[in-house]
């Protein structure tokens, strides 16, 4: 196994264990360095599983821009006839377009016909994930602008 790993403000970069314990590099440095190839060569092997099952991602990148289009669209149907509704009817009118949708939906994932990456991974994962994204591609977005 090759392992990467920062030690003394320097960084190594494809090193056996046995090569960096001979350096003198401790093992706390080493284990933090094998943890972090496991975790993505398990990452690599989930994501190969994904493709094999769900779709390349090209395929992925697909499905995730159409329901992402269809939420902004439900979202915009939605708030459009609800800044104009009068009366309690006229909200359900105009919810209705997505309504019978959402139920059908809503009953697969409840009964466990569909299941949600998000509701597997974790809530609390999946919205830290979002804010450190979402961080680090506003940094980039300002550094190119400062730059």
């Amino acid at each position: 196994m090759l392992i990467s790993f920062q030690h003394n403000g320097a960084s190594f970069e494809n090193w056996t264990i046995e090569d960096a314990q001979g350096a003198g590099v401790p093992q706390n440095v080493i284990d933090t360095a094998v943890n972090a190839s496991n975790r993505q060569s398990q990452r690599s092997k989930m994501r190969a599983n994904i493709g094999a099952k769900a779709g390349d991602d090209a395929s992925l990148l697909g499905t995730t821009s159409d329901a992402a289009a269809l939420a902004i669209y439900g979202l915009a149907s939605l708030v459009a006839k609800l800044s104009t509704a009068q009366s309690l009817a006229d909200v359900r009118e105009a919810a209705e377009p997505f309504a019978q949708l959402s139920a059908g939906f809503l009953t697969k994932v409840e009964n466990g016909e569909v299941l949600l990456p998000f509701m597997l991974k974790g809530l609390d994962t999946v919205v830290a994930d979002i804010e450190t994204r979402a961080t680090a591609v506003s940094q980039a977005l300002q550094e190119a602008s400062e730059g």
